[in-house]
């Protein structure tokens, strides 16, 4: 199946269940025409494509007991050299990703842009695992994003995002009478 680029402004996964030489796997908007593939900037950088290219892709059909127990991602600011510091709440950042992406597959090494609190920010997957110690028989970490899902944030010293977690406590004093 042969289909044609276009770009993509209203989202960051738009593909329509298919499988590219990337090995990263999307699904489709409602927006876009049968026969187009709609990707944003960051995504034709990494694919190495560009508006109107014309390009073969298969379609993916995910297997049973494809659902992410553990996504690692590296978190870094889409416009390189900004030089502002963030403080990203884990637990907050976990839940709006799993609403955005709920039942996206992702794969080791997939880029894709969100956006957090008013700043653009580009995700990539260092770590996809479905099944704790299980070994991938086609060698591909993926899987896809459940309500189960957890997320591991990882950032690099240098960038200025700062992943941090709210952890509350509850302390029960004994009461005397």
């Amino acid at each position: 199946m042969t289909l044609v680029f276009a770009a993509c402004y209203t989202c960051s996964l738009c593909l329509v269940g298919f499988f590219s030489e990337l090995n990263c796997l999307y699904t489709g908007h409602e927006r876009i025409q049968d026969g187009t593939i709609a990707l944003n900037a960051v995504q034709r950088r990494d694919a190495r494509v560009s508006i109107d290219d014309m390009v073969t892709v298969r379609r993916f059909v995910p297997p049973e007991n494809f659902d992410l127990t553990l996504l690692a991602l590296e978190l870094e600011f889409v416009r390189k050299g900004t030089t502002k510091n963030e403080e990203v709440d884990a637990l907050l950042l976990s839940t709006q990703l799993k609403k955005k992406f709920i039942n996206q597959v992702l794969t080791v090494g997939q880029r894709a842009t969100f956006e957090y609190h008013g700043t653009n920010y580009i995700f990539t997957v260092n770590r996809a695992v479905v099944v704790e110690g299980q070994e991938r028989s086609d060698g591909i970490e993926r899987g896809t994003i459940c309500k189960d899902t957890y997320f591991v944030f990882e950032t690099s010293n240098a960038n200025g995002i700062k992943v941090w977690f709210l952890i509350s406590l509850l302390v029960l004093l004994p009461v005397f009478v």
